[in-house]
């Protein structure tokens, strides 16, 4: 038999061509196989029952136009755009806030984490992240509002590094004598080295966010809580 390197190559091969090799199951006797088999083998589900993981790689895997599909994976360690996906915290304040001068800034309080990972609080008000992109931040509190004085015009808006967030304000009209839950949310673009503030104002002193304690059937109420989850890169 001449050298293999001898005889001429195949431009445009196609499944039916042969390639010649051994046969285990006989005794490692000279067979010939077909490219389409090779194929076929390689991906038959019963014999490739494991991935080899990409560990140790110098490069990326580029999928051009294509693009991934799971029913389960674990993505603890998922990376997108260099950024981690799953930045999320659930902040709050069991304790009184209330102002001493009307329709003057005052910065919501959450010292107490629920659940987190990859936000930071700093000095019980500023919100850092680990993660550049946009956030939702919502903001619940619980507004007393029963001690007289006529309506109380409630406003929440958010300030970053110091400085406003434009069209962050929200106004809220709490009625003499009543209690009201209050929702505020937005959504705001935070980079990793940037924090964020919560304020809120008054135009009446006797309005105030207040927890409740746990009773008969019920858990215990925040007089604030803050939600911050990322949605975007």
């Amino acid at each position: 038999m001449a050298k293999i390197s001898t005889y001429p190559s195949v431009g445009n091969p196609n499944l039916s061509d042969m390639l010649i090799g051994t046969d285990s199951a006989d005794n490692n006797a000279t067979k010939n196989f077909t490219i389409g088999s090779m194929l076929a083998l390689v991906n038959d589900p019963s014999i490739l029952t494991d991935f080899v993981p990409y560990t140790g790689a110098n490069q990326d895997v580029d999928l051009g136009s294509f693009g991934i599909t799971a029913d389960f994976g674990n993505f603890g360690a998922l990376s997108v755009q260099g950024q981690n996906p799953f930045v999320y915290g659930q902040l709050y304040s069991t304790a009184t806030q209330q102002q001493t001068v009307i329709n003057t800034p005052l910065a919501v309080q959450y010292p107490g984490v629920i659940l987190s990972d990859n936000i930071y609080i700093v000095t019980s008000e500023k919100i850092t992240v680990s993660a550049n992109g946009v956030y939702m931040i919502t903001v619940t509190a619980r507004v007393d509002h029963t001690s007289g004085g006529g309506d109380a015009q409630i406003s929440f808006w958010a300030a970053k590094l110091g400085l406003n967030i434009p069209f962050s304000r929200q106004v809220y009209t709490v009625a003499n004598q009543h209690i009201q839950e209050i929702t505020y949310s937005f959504l705001t673009r935070i980079a990793d080295n940037e924090d964020v503030v919560i304020y809120w104002s008054t135009s009446n002193l006797n309005a105030k966010l207040v927890p409740t304690v746990p009773g008969g059937p019920y858990p215990a109420a925040p007089s604030a809580m803050v939600h911050i989850y990322k949605v975007g890169f």
